[in-house]
Protein backbone atom coordinates (compact mmCIF):
# COMPACT_ATOMS: atom_id res chain seq x y z
CA UNK A 1 0.00 0.00 0.00
CA UNK A 2 1.36 3.43 -0.94
CA UNK A 3 2.30 5.62 2.07
CA UNK A 4 -0.24 8.32 1.21
CA UNK A 5 -3.04 5.78 0.86
CA UNK A 6 -1.97 4.06 4.07
CA UNK A 7 -2.14 7.34 5.99
CA UNK A 8 -5.56 8.08 4.52
CA UNK A 9 -6.72 4.63 5.65
CA UNK A 10 -5.39 5.31 9.15
CA UNK A 11 -7.19 8.65 9.25
CA UNK A 12 -10.48 7.02 8.20
CA UNK A 13 -10.14 4.20 10.75
CA UNK A 14 -9.38 6.63 13.57
CA UNK A 15 -12.23 8.90 12.52
CA UNK A 16 -14.73 6.01 12.47
CA UNK A 17 -13.41 4.77 15.81
CA UNK A 18 -14.02 8.18 17.36
CA UNK A 19 -17.51 8.36 15.87
CA UNK A 20 -18.32 4.97 17.35
CA UNK A 21 -17.14 6.33 20.71
CA UNK A 22 -20.03 8.87 20.83
CA UNK A 23 -21.58 7.22 23.86
CA UNK A 24 -18.24 6.09 25.24
CA UNK A 25 -17.61 7.01 28.90
CA UNK A 26 -21.27 7.97 29.39
CA UNK A 27 -24.55 6.32 30.31
CA UNK A 28 -28.02 7.38 29.23
CA UNK A 29 -30.82 8.02 31.70
CA UNK A 30 -34.35 9.42 31.81
CA UNK A 31 -35.24 12.83 33.17
CA UNK A 32 -33.16 15.61 34.64
CA UNK A 33 -29.49 15.25 35.56
CA UNK A 34 -28.56 14.16 39.05
CA UNK A 35 -26.65 16.86 40.88
CA UNK A 36 -24.34 15.44 43.54
CA UNK A 37 -23.04 17.97 46.04
CA UNK A 38 -20.05 19.90 44.71
CA UNK A 39 -16.94 20.30 46.84
CA UNK A 40 -17.10 23.30 49.13
CA UNK A 41 -14.19 25.77 49.10
CA UNK A 42 -12.76 24.26 45.91
CA UNK A 43 -9.34 25.72 45.04
CA UNK A 44 -8.95 25.68 41.22
CA UNK A 45 -5.27 26.65 41.22
CA UNK A 46 -4.38 23.54 43.21
CA UNK A 47 -6.27 21.29 40.81
CA UNK A 48 -4.13 22.00 37.75
CA UNK A 49 -1.83 19.45 36.14
CA UNK A 50 -1.98 15.82 35.05
CA UNK A 51 -4.53 13.35 36.42
CA UNK A 52 -4.79 9.65 35.53
CA UNK A 53 -8.28 8.25 34.94
CA UNK A 54 -8.56 5.26 37.29
CA UNK A 55 -12.20 4.41 36.58
CA UNK A 56 -14.85 5.97 34.35
CA UNK A 57 -18.29 5.01 33.10
CA UNK A 58 -18.69 2.54 30.22
CA UNK A 59 -15.54 2.66 28.13
CA UNK A 60 -13.26 0.38 26.16
CA UNK A 61 -10.46 2.96 26.00
CA UNK A 62 -7.12 2.61 27.79
CA UNK A 63 -4.36 4.94 29.00
CA UNK A 64 -6.83 7.75 29.77
CA UNK A 65 -5.59 10.96 31.38
CA UNK A 66 -6.98 14.46 31.97
CA UNK A 67 -4.75 17.52 32.11
CA UNK A 68 -6.13 20.73 33.62
CA UNK A 69 -4.61 24.07 32.66
CA UNK A 70 -5.89 27.19 34.41
CA UNK A 71 -7.55 29.99 32.41
CA UNK A 72 -9.18 33.27 33.38
CA UNK A 73 -12.61 31.63 33.28
CA UNK A 74 -11.85 28.14 34.55
CA UNK A 75 -9.79 25.43 32.85
CA UNK A 76 -8.64 24.24 29.48
CA UNK A 77 -8.89 20.45 29.79
CA UNK A 78 -7.15 17.88 27.58
CA UNK A 79 -8.47 14.34 27.72
CA UNK A 80 -6.04 11.79 26.22
CA UNK A 81 -6.60 8.12 25.50
CA UNK A 82 -5.83 5.18 23.25
CA UNK A 83 -8.61 3.28 21.49
CA UNK A 84 -8.64 -0.47 22.03
CA UNK A 85 -10.15 -0.85 18.55
CA UNK A 86 -7.15 0.98 17.07
CA UNK A 87 -4.79 -1.39 18.83
CA UNK A 88 -6.79 -4.39 17.58
CA UNK A 89 -6.12 -3.36 13.97
CA UNK A 90 -2.46 -2.57 14.74
CA UNK A 91 -2.71 1.22 14.56
CA UNK A 92 -0.19 2.68 17.00
CA UNK A 93 -1.88 5.91 18.03
CA UNK A 94 -2.90 8.42 20.66
CA UNK A 95 -6.03 10.57 20.74
CA UNK A 96 -6.55 13.85 22.60
CA UNK A 97 -9.59 16.08 22.92
CA UNK A 98 -9.19 19.59 24.37
CA UNK A 99 -12.22 21.43 25.72
CA UNK A 100 -13.09 24.08 28.28
CA UNK A 101 -14.51 23.96 31.80
CA UNK A 102 -16.02 27.35 32.60
CA UNK A 103 -16.70 28.42 36.19
CA UNK A 104 -20.23 29.84 36.33
CA UNK A 105 -20.15 31.34 39.82
CA UNK A 106 -16.80 32.37 41.36
CA UNK A 107 -18.27 31.81 44.81
CA UNK A 108 -18.83 28.13 43.92
CA UNK A 109 -16.01 27.24 41.48
CA UNK A 110 -16.49 23.46 41.80
CA UNK A 111 -19.53 23.70 39.48
CA UNK A 112 -18.62 24.36 35.84
CA UNK A 113 -19.93 24.13 32.29
CA UNK A 114 -18.03 21.71 30.07
CA UNK A 115 -17.73 22.25 26.33
CA UNK A 116 -15.99 19.59 24.25
CA UNK A 117 -15.32 20.22 20.52
CA UNK A 118 -16.08 16.56 19.81
CA UNK A 119 -19.63 16.85 21.18
CA UNK A 120 -22.06 19.13 19.36
CA UNK A 121 -25.15 18.01 21.32
CA UNK A 122 -24.86 20.67 24.01
CA UNK A 123 -22.70 21.82 26.89
CA UNK A 124 -22.66 19.75 30.07
CA UNK A 125 -22.81 20.42 33.78
CA UNK A 126 -19.59 19.23 35.42
CA UNK A 127 -18.79 19.36 39.10
CA UNK A 128 -15.86 18.45 41.31
CA UNK A 129 -17.43 16.17 43.89
CA UNK A 130 -14.31 15.58 45.98
CA UNK A 131 -10.53 15.95 45.89
CA UNK A 132 -7.51 16.33 48.13
CA UNK A 133 -5.58 17.87 45.17
CA UNK A 134 -2.50 15.70 45.72
CA UNK A 135 -3.76 12.13 45.26
CA UNK A 136 -7.42 11.71 44.16
CA UNK A 137 -10.37 13.54 42.62
CA UNK A 138 -13.97 12.74 41.63
CA UNK A 139 -15.86 14.43 38.78
CA UNK A 140 -19.47 14.07 37.68
CA UNK A 141 -20.61 15.31 34.26
CA UNK A 142 -24.13 15.35 32.82
CA UNK A 143 -25.96 16.69 29.75
CA UNK A 144 -29.73 17.12 29.81
CA UNK A 145 -31.21 16.45 26.37
CA UNK A 146 -34.93 17.28 26.57
CA UNK A 147 -36.25 14.08 28.17
CA UNK A 148 -33.05 12.09 28.63
CA UNK A 149 -29.64 12.72 30.12
CA UNK A 150 -26.11 11.59 29.28
CA UNK A 151 -23.93 11.28 32.36
CA UNK A 152 -20.58 10.03 33.57
CA UNK A 153 -18.48 9.85 36.72
CA UNK A 154 -14.68 9.86 36.77
CA UNK A 155 -12.25 8.76 39.47
CA UNK A 156 -8.87 10.47 39.04
CA UNK A 157 -5.46 9.98 40.61
CA UNK A 158 -2.15 11.80 40.43
CA UNK A 159 -0.55 8.37 39.86
CA UNK A 160 -1.56 5.51 37.52
CA UNK A 161 -2.89 3.58 40.53
CA UNK A 162 -5.15 4.45 43.46
CA UNK A 163 -5.69 2.42 46.63
CA UNK A 164 -8.75 0.17 46.78
CA UNK A 165 -9.70 1.81 50.08
CA UNK A 166 -9.95 5.23 48.43
CA UNK A 167 -11.83 3.87 45.41
CA UNK A 168 -14.33 2.05 47.64
CA UNK A 169 -14.94 5.19 49.73
CA UNK A 170 -15.53 7.25 46.58
CA UNK A 171 -18.03 4.72 45.26
CA UNK A 172 -19.88 4.67 48.57
CA UNK A 173 -20.14 8.47 48.46
CA UNK A 174 -21.47 8.40 44.88
CA UNK A 175 -23.98 5.70 45.78
CA UNK A 176 -25.31 7.97 48.51
CA UNK A 177 -26.04 10.56 45.78
CA UNK A 178 -28.08 7.97 43.86
CA UNK A 179 -25.41 7.27 41.22
CA UNK A 180 -25.10 3.69 39.95
CA UNK A 181 -21.43 2.80 40.47
CA UNK A 182 -21.82 -0.53 38.63
CA UNK A 183 -21.26 1.48 35.43
CA UNK A 184 -17.59 2.08 36.25
CA UNK A 185 -14.88 0.49 34.10
CA UNK A 186 -11.22 0.23 35.18
CA UNK A 187 -8.68 1.95 32.93
CA UNK A 188 -5.56 -0.01 31.97
CA UNK A 189 -2.42 2.15 32.17
CA UNK A 190 0.05 -0.55 31.12
CA UNK A 191 2.17 -0.19 27.95
CA UNK A 192 0.90 3.32 27.21
CA UNK A 193 2.51 5.53 24.59
CA UNK A 194 4.41 8.53 25.85
CA UNK A 195 3.75 11.92 24.21
CA UNK A 196 5.07 11.87 20.64
CA UNK A 197 5.91 8.17 20.80
CA UNK A 198 3.01 6.74 18.76
CA UNK A 199 3.01 6.38 14.96
CA UNK A 200 -0.08 8.59 14.76
CA UNK A 201 -1.21 11.27 17.19
CA UNK A 202 -4.71 12.63 16.70
CA UNK A 203 -5.54 15.92 18.47
CA UNK A 204 -8.84 17.83 18.48
CA UNK A 205 -9.51 21.28 19.91
CA UNK A 206 -12.14 23.96 19.32
CA UNK A 207 -10.58 24.98 15.99
CA UNK A 208 -9.01 21.96 14.33
CA UNK A 209 -8.41 18.28 14.29
CA UNK A 210 -4.93 17.13 13.36
CA UNK A 211 -3.17 13.83 12.78
CA UNK A 212 0.63 13.86 12.92
CA UNK A 213 3.27 11.23 12.32
CA UNK A 214 6.17 12.28 14.60
CA UNK A 215 8.43 9.42 13.51
CA UNK A 216 8.44 10.77 9.96
CA UNK A 217 9.28 14.21 11.28
CA UNK A 218 12.31 12.86 13.13
CA UNK A 219 13.91 11.35 10.04
CA UNK A 220 17.24 13.07 9.18
CA UNK A 221 17.37 15.40 6.22
CA UNK A 222 20.14 15.43 3.61
CA UNK A 223 21.94 18.37 2.09
CA UNK A 224 21.18 17.16 -1.45
CA UNK A 225 18.00 18.47 -3.04
CA UNK A 226 15.38 15.83 -3.52
CA UNK A 227 13.77 15.00 -6.84
CA UNK A 228 10.14 15.99 -7.38
CA UNK A 229 7.84 13.08 -6.54
CA UNK A 230 6.53 11.21 -9.55
CA UNK A 231 2.87 11.36 -10.54
CA UNK A 232 2.04 13.84 -7.79
CA UNK A 233 2.67 11.30 -4.98
CA UNK A 234 3.67 12.99 -1.73
CA UNK A 235 7.14 12.39 -0.34
CA UNK A 236 6.64 9.64 2.30
CA UNK A 237 9.49 11.02 4.45
CA UNK A 238 7.56 14.20 5.13
CA UNK A 239 5.33 14.55 8.14
CA UNK A 240 1.68 14.45 7.19
CA UNK A 241 -0.62 16.83 9.02
CA UNK A 242 -4.35 16.81 8.38
CA UNK A 243 -6.19 19.87 9.65
CA UNK A 244 -9.79 20.95 9.29
CA UNK A 245 -12.29 23.32 10.83
CA UNK A 246 -13.76 21.45 13.80
CA UNK A 247 -17.08 23.21 13.34
CA UNK A 248 -17.46 21.48 9.97
CA UNK A 249 -15.99 18.10 10.93
CA UNK A 250 -17.47 17.04 14.23
CA UNK A 251 -16.37 13.81 15.89
CA UNK A 252 -17.17 12.35 19.26
CA UNK A 253 -14.99 11.38 22.18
Amino acid sequence: MQPTRMRLTVAVVLFMTAVLQQADCHKMGLGQCKKPDALQNFKPDQFTGLWYVIEIFSTTSKCMTMTFNRTDTGFKVTEAREFVVGRMVNIDHTFSNTGTFTINDPSNPAIMTANWPSNFLSSADVRIVDTDYSSFAVLFECQFLYVINRHSAVILSREPKLSNTTVDRIKNDLTAFGIDVSDFDIIDHRNCNKPGEADFNWAIDENTFKITDPKKAKQPTTSQPSSPPASGVADPTEIEIIEADATENEVFS
